[in-house]
């Protein structure tokens, strides 16, 4: 019995389609169990030969009892299905031998009973144990076939009988199944897709929201310890609280940016996070790596492993004192499925996680990272046992989720084993016929009625039509078959024929389908108040629920998939805008201020010493200039980034004022371009003297002349440094400027130019 799932809310509600479909068998096995047996007479008590088959039966009875007591209370049907279907096979085993004992055995009870077990089965257990019931439950039968005197040709017909019950209940679970299985699936992929909508939407947001912040915070705090004026212990409390507000909107913003940057990463773990693994060598520790290949995890994934990593390490190098520090990692993949652990640990001085957490970034630049693509993140650490993060992410999502099936799923298995049960009987009974001929004919039309449904339902659901046209078959077969037989009851194959051909039509034909084949199934017989209670009616009804389960989980399906496609395209949208943020902020991947806030906040700084003000003026200009450019709009201001970075990194402080930008269609200048790079190299290091500098600070412009563009760049060179080594000569200034001696470069681009590569 593995693979049953019998699940709900706990009101009561099926938690997923799959719950609901197998709360609807469970119902379904609790109405047809009863009906069975009463239209049954032989199966009732006072038909059994003897005491044994009473027993068993009585056994079945409570054993249905508690399956409905408990399917009514939404607790787990588990037991009392399997204790359903055991008895069920006790009381065909019982009236079985009862038969057997008996002076006149009939074996038509002993059928009647094994088909009503088979079909429970099918119904309640997993494909593969329902056909293995399926087949236990033919044993009995074939045995008496083996061991009865007058087994005679009736067996054939027995035993197709059963197989035909148990397979087609097989068949109509497994349909039910793969249908709300595709819904499930659907609705997974939606809730994962608006998961992560809604967080590429609450990370813009808060990107935004930093990015408006920084003023406020971040460069008021600088220009602060900059200006001097705090006493040592840094003005407080509160102080302290803005350094590490501000340390943390920088460090969201520097982490974020990385992930939108994470098209230049390489993949290559050890390299992507080289900067920060040197500033642990640096201290001393020596960094050992295990890596798997990351080839298989996604982008967004890996810019957050990499994210957590190096805060990991720079956590390690800013104060865990350690002397080794060990980066494992291990990437499966089993099919669809990816599993992804990074281990970080080092042998140093550890920390108190529940007072100590926040100083190391670990919220913005660790755990913020990996929950927003789905993952995790722990750290563990104890005073004087070193620092474990451990970094976690799973995809267990397939790729190629199940899709809902055809209506021929339910219409071929069905007609099936309807065909197999049909020729069986015919080809028992043909030699008694009344008119083999016309026998022929009607075993014809049902083939091709058959035959028609199946090839119909593997394009699409029935039409108003086809529906019709299997009433007006069906009456013709059961006519035709009705005079072939000639009155004898033992001949008539037609009522399972037609009425399984009625089933198949109102499983996969429009919503009320069933109304019209009920009523033609009712005009066939002749007897409508007797057959309303018949198996007949019966069956033409469970194909009405069958088609309402499959239709409902099929829009079910296809809503959630239109809806997942709506919510990734937004998604992709935000991820978009967050792309675009990344590549503006990308240069504060250089900015050292959130250590240095975090040093004054944990008090390890102190914001008297003039290196310290000295740092804060440089960061606040550094942060000031990146937020005045954007990557993203033109080349101008990609290259005026990137000379922002190197300029930092080597002391000098950049102004920017690019009021003529921007021009997507803008081409620099090579030798332009050449010039700028090379004065940054030889720029003079800015000299800062109580928060200002001295002479003239480095800078870069754009502005439009009528209809001209001028960029400029003007320059303090180092003394020692040879103006006519540039790319392109430019003009002295200020020879005797205190920052050092002043030089521009200008170019002058037409505007009819730029006009020309914006269109190209």
């Amino acid at each position: 019995m593995q693979g049953d799932r019998w699940s709900s809310q706990p009101d009561g509600v099926p938690s997923t389609a799959l719950a609901g479909v197998h709360r609807g068998l469970v119902s379904t096995a609790l109405l047809w169990q009863p009906l069975w047996v009463l239209t049954q007479s032989s199966l009732w008590p006072t038909a059994q030969p003897g005491p044994a088959p009473i027993v068993a039966l009585a056994a079945v009875g409570i054993s249905w009892v508690l399956l409905l007591a408990t399917h009514l209370t939404r607790r787990s049907v588990r037991w009392p299905v399997r204790i359903s279907i055991a008895t069920l096979l006790m009381a065909t085993l019982a009236v079985n031998v009862a038969q057997l004992r008996s002076t006149t055995p009939d074996f038509g009870p002993v059928a009647e009973m094994a088909g009503l077990a088979a079909g429970i089965a099918g119904l309640l257990l997993s494909r593969r144990w329902g056909v293995v019931w399926t087949i236990l439950l033919l044993i009995p039968l074939i045995r008496d076939a083996l061991t009865a005197p007058d087994a005679g040709s009736r067996f054939p017909v027995l035993l197709a009988y059963v197989l035909a019950l148990g397979l087609s209940a097989v068949a109509v679970r497994w349909a039910l199944e793969r249908n709300a299985a595709a819904a499930d699936a659907a609705s997974d992929a939606l809730f994962a897709a608006e998961r992560q909508r809604f967080t590429a939407q609450q990370v813009e947001r808060s990107l935004r929201e930093t990015e408006r912040r920084l003023h406020e915070t971040v460069l008021n705090t600088l220009v602060a310890i900059g200006r001097g004026g705090l006493p040592d212990e840094g003005a407080g409390t509160g102080f302290r609280a803005r350094c590490v507000e501000s340390s943390r909107l920088l460090t969201s913003l520097r982490g974020r940016t990385d992930q939108g940057e994470a098209l230049r990463l390489t993949g290559d773990l050890a390299s992507d996070v080289a900067s920060a693994t040197a500033q642990v060598r640096d201290v001393g520790a020596d960094v050992e790596w295990e890596l798997d290949a990351f080839a298989t995890v996604p982008r967004d994934v890996y810019a957050a492993v990499r994210s957590g990593v190096a805060e990991a390490l720079l956590n390690v190098a800013r104060h865990a004192g350690a002397r080794r520090v060990n980066v494992r990692s291990s990437t499966t993949r089993r099919g669809a499925d990816c599993w992804v652990r990074i281990e970080v640990s080092d042998d140093g001085a550890g920390f108190d996680t529940s007072t100590n957490g926040a100083r190391f970034g670990i919220t913005e630049a660790i755990l913020s990272p990996m929950a927003e693509v789905g993952g995790t993140a722990a750290v563990e650490a104890e005073p004087g046992q070193g620092t474990r993060v451990v970094l976690e992410w799973r995809d267990t999502t397939d790729p190629r989720p199940p899709t809902a099936v055809t209506p021929a799923a339910l219409s071929v298995p069905l007609l099936a084993t309807a065909g197999l049960y049909v020729l069986t009987i015919v080809a028992v009974t043909w030699s008694a016929a009344a008119r083999p001929a016309v026998n022929a004919l009607a075993l014809a039309t049902f083939a091709v009625a058959a035959g028609g449904l199946a090839v119909w339902t593997l394009r699409a659901r029935l039409p108003w039509g086809a529906v019709g046209g299997v009433a007006v078959l069906g009456w013709v077969v059961y006519a035709l078959q009705s005079v072939a037989a000639g009155g004898q009851m033992s001949l008539e194959w037609s009522s399972s024929a037609v009425a399984v051909l009625f089933m198949v039509a109102a499983a996969t034909g429009p919503r009320w389908s069933w109304l019209l084949l009920v009523a033609v199934w009712l005009v066939i017989q002749g007897d409508p108040l007797h057959e309303i209670t018949q198996p007949g009616t019966a069956l033409i009804l469970v194909g009405a629920l069958l088609g309402r389960s499959t239709r409902r989980n099929a829009a079910l399906a296809g809503a959630h998939g239109r809806e997942r496609r709506e919510a990734e395209a937004a998604r992709e949208s935000a991820r978009v805008q967050l792309d675009l943020l990344g590549r503006r902020y990308s240069a504060l991947a250089v900015s050292r201020a959130p250590e240095l806030l975090l040093g004054l906040a944990e008090g390890d700084l102190s914001a008297q010493d003039p290196a310290v003000r000295e740092r804060a003026v440089r960061e606040e200009r550094f942060i000031r200039t990146v937020i005045g450019v954007d990557p993203s709009v033109d080349a101008l201001h990609e290259v005026v980034s990137t000379l922002a970075q190197r300029a930092h990194g080597r002391g000098v402080l950049l102004d920017i004022d690019l009021a003529a930008s921007p021009h997507p269609g803008m081409a620099l200048p090579v030798p332009f371009m050449e010039s700028c790079e090379w004065a940054m190299r030889h720029a003079a290091i800015t000299l800062i003297v109580q928060g200002q500098p001295v002479g003239t600070t480095a800078r870069l412009s754009s502005r439009a002349e009528g209809d001209d563009i001028v960029l400029r760049a003007l320059v303090p060179l180092a003394r020692t440094v040879d103006l006519s080594c540039a790319p392109e000569p430019g003009e002295m200034v200020d020879p005797d400027d205190a920052a050092g001696a002043v030089c521009l470069w200008e170019i002058v681009l037409p505007g009819d130019r730029v006009a020309e590569q914006a269109l190209a």
